[in-house]
């Protein structure tokens, strides 16, 4: 850190924890993350990295321009020599400023002992990615009601590995409003693949949404409940492949979306879908994102909304493809 801003990095502390003893006065000199403009300045330092290597390195633009998310590159390539080569770059444009990769985790391999803890699927933006298989599922741990503690839930006195565990699991278990949204918040989706299950439940949960957060739930809505978490212990069988569009070995480069939106009283949604024309002029057709959003206004204004929605979520779409998308077809289905 610049010693302009040690006044700001500032701590009290004594090793007696003593609230008597007077503390020593101690300063970091080094950002550390947990301060809100670290990230930042990393982020920056990788920007700066890549613009002044562009030219040496072009391979390696693309990745951590457009492809980085906060610490995590998620990018790929048409061949695995590209790849290779592209992985190689992106290493060698770090190590220009004094980064290294902690792993690098390949798609049809498994995945490197640091980032899994089975040896076969890793987390990754919020899903489980089985690398070897290259398939995507909600990445969610076992039905799990204990309170959390420093972030931490402890663990079952079981595994909860069927519905009958489940059963066991919620016998005891007195539901409320704030457990339940937990439940549902539990499941990260960035890309809306599981957009249908959330929406169901959070339609299941505005029955109850005038309740406050703490208080028990009626009978018939504990029992109705825990019916829709039995079922949460085969969320992890949800799987769909991570790369959805035909290779260009047997379809044509240019992809097509179809834009839909609808609503209805109390939601609305919006999907995209994306294909490819195959050499025998049949279309693939896989679901690219999706977004839900919960509604109060007539159904007429409501779907207005969604198609509003459909539109942001189809600009959002063509800016991440970028130069992939060369063909653009939109359909509103109010």
């Amino acid at each position: 850190m610049h010693p302009s801003g040690y006044p700001y990095s500032l701590f009290l502390y004594h090793e007696s924890l003593d609230a008597a003893t007077d503390p020593l006065v101690l300063v970091m000199v080094r950002a550390w993350y947990g301060i809100s403009s670290t990230g930042g300045q990393a982020g920056y330092a990788i920007e700066k990295l890549m613009s002044l290597f562009k030219d040496e390195y072009p391979e390696a633009e693309k990745p951590l321009k457009d492809n980085r998310y906060v610490d995590d590159l998620l990018s790929g390539a048409d061949t695995k020599e590209d790849r290779e080569r592209e992985i190689e770059t992106v290493q060698k444009v770090l190590g220009k400023g004094g980064f290294a990769l902690k792993f690098v985790v390949r798609s049809g391999d498994k995945p490197s002992e640091k980032a899994s803890l089975d040896g076969e699927s890793m987390k990754m933006l919020g899903y489980k990615w089985d690398t070897e298989k290259d398939i995507l599922s909600p990445g969610i741990g076992e039905l799990n009601m204990n309170k959390k503690k420093r972030g931490e839930k402890k663990a079952n006195e079981f595994p909860t590995v069927s519905e009958e565990d489940a059963d066991l699991l919620l016998k005891d278990v007195k539901l409320t409003r704030r457990m339940i949204l937990a439940k549902i918040s539990e499941m990260f989706d960035p890309c809306g693949f599981w957009e249908p299950i959330k929406v169901q439940m959070k339609l299941e949960l505005m029955k109850i949404q005038d309740l406050d957060w703490d208080v028990e739930i009626p009978e018939d809505q504990q029992v109705e409940w825990k019916e829709i978490l039995r079922e949460y212990v085969h969320l992890h069988e949800i799987m769909i492949p991570r790369f959805c569009i035909p290779s260009l070995r047997v379809a044509d480069p240019e992809i097509r979306l179809i834009c839909l939106s609808d609503a209805a009283e109390l939601c609305g949604g919006a999907a995209i879908y994306a294909g490819r024309r195959y050499f025998d002029g049949s279309w693939s057709c896989s679901l690219l994102a999706s977004k839900s959003k919960m509604m109060d206004a007539t159904i007429p204004r409501n779907e207005l909304s969604a198609i509003l929605l459909c539109t942001e979520l189809a600009f959002l779409v063509k800016k991440a493809l970028g130069e992939l998308e060369k063909l653009f077809m939109s359909q509103i289905q109010p």
